[in-house]
């Protein structure tokens, strides 16, 4: 059975992916993909070329929801076979101390591919699944390596798979130019995984490890790779990492649902708890404290007190700057509700 592929349009790397064994009107496909706002906004289907979908979507499609077409963001795309030169990496911490690494090398048409598990130096194929536009207009891939088509995967290569959809997973097979190649993951690892997604948001891509690859029935055993999904975060103990005195900006408010999205730099979004003065021109303009869901580099705080503009300065409370504990209400707006929502796929 053929899937469908949604994402958004606002958040990028949220994805979900549904069976479908017909063609679904856009309404169907903003419904079942759990898009479909609980305050009434009006919302549109769109194709990733930012065409509004005007009759049906077909099973196999990818399209993307959302209150405007999409402007860049993250667009899954047909798995492409790409030969590069690895001439970049970068490295960062995993769990237990573990140093990770991603490369990257350019792959034409202003294009840089980056892919996990891969030192720089390396002539390596490797299969493009996503693509980004950067804010400053910049294209990234994503992808992982294949080996030769015989055996494109061995014991605790680094892949990517879609964590979308009804817990199955496909690898990209070289023998029949797409996703394949079935992927069982381990319980406990897929366990964990699902557990991490609840605090700290869905990743439309999880890094795996390959810890078996069955020839003759061309399939892969593997456990999720978390210091790779959850890049920047302490996956050991499911939170988000504790940025000392964190600085972000507000790059959506609601004050209807009483809460904000805050914007930090890459790896330093604060865990739930954490309280932030808003600051404009240099004058407070109130407080929030940050609830979740977390994805990439942006979380939900509820608003303690204040009236908020995108752009706002958010500058964390130091602990003798905080007010009172660390509970629920905060002293604010006696019966004001603390925004609680941790399903980052219900949006707003």
């Amino acid at each position: 059975m053929a899937t469908i592929t949604v994402g958004h349009v606002d958040v990028d790397g949220l994805w979900v992916e549904f069976e479908a064994n017909s063609s679904l009107t856009a309404q169907e496909v903003i419904v079942r993909s759990g898009m479909k706002p609980r305050d009434g906004t009006r919302v549109d289907c769109y194709l990733t070329s930012g065409e509004i979908v005007a009759d049906y979507v077909a099973p196999g499609q990818t399209v993307m929801v959302g209150t405007h077409p999409p402007k860049g963001g993250a667009i899954a795309v047909s798995p492409i076979v790409r030969s590069f030169e690895v001439k970049w990496d970068k490295q960062h911490e995993g769990e237990g101390g573990r140093r990770l690494v991603t490369g990257s090398g350019y792959i034409g048409g202003g294009c840089t591919m980056w892919v996990p598990g891969i030192r720089s130096g390396r002539k390596i194929r490797a299969v493009e699944l996503m693509r980004t536009t950067n804010r400053n207009g910049k294209l990234h891939a994503k992808g992982h390596r294949i080996r030769w088509d015989p055996v494109p995967y061995y014991k605790n290569d680094i892949a990517l798979v879609a964590s979308s959809g009804h817990q199955r997973f496909r690898l990209f097979d070289p023998q029949t130019g797409d996703l394949t190649i079935p992927v069982t993951i381990e319980q406990d690892s897929f366990d964990r995984a699902k557990r991490a997604e609840a605090v700290l948001g869905s990743r439309f891509l999880w890094t795996i490890k390959v810890l078996n690859f069955d020839e003759d029935g061309r399939r892969v055993l593997a456990s999720v790779e978390e210091g790779f999904t959850w890049e920047g975060v302490e996956s050991g103990t499911i939170r988000a990492s504790r940025a000392t005195h964190a600085k972000g900006k507000v790059a959506a408010a609601n004050p209807e649902h009483n809460f904000v999205v805050l914007e930090f730099e890459q790896h330093e979004t604060p865990p739930a708890g954490r309280k932030f003065s808003i600051h404009r021109a240099g004058r407070r303009v109130g407080r929030v404290r940050v609830v979740g869901p977390a994805w990439e580099t942006y979380t939900v705080a509820s608003i303690i007190d204040g009236n908020f503009r995108i752009g706002d300065e958010a500058n964390e409370e130091t602990a003798d700057s905080e007010r009172g504990s660390d509970d629920c209400s905060d002293g604010a707006d006696e019966g004001r509700p603390i925004y609680q929502e941790r399903n980052p796929r219900g949006y707003w």
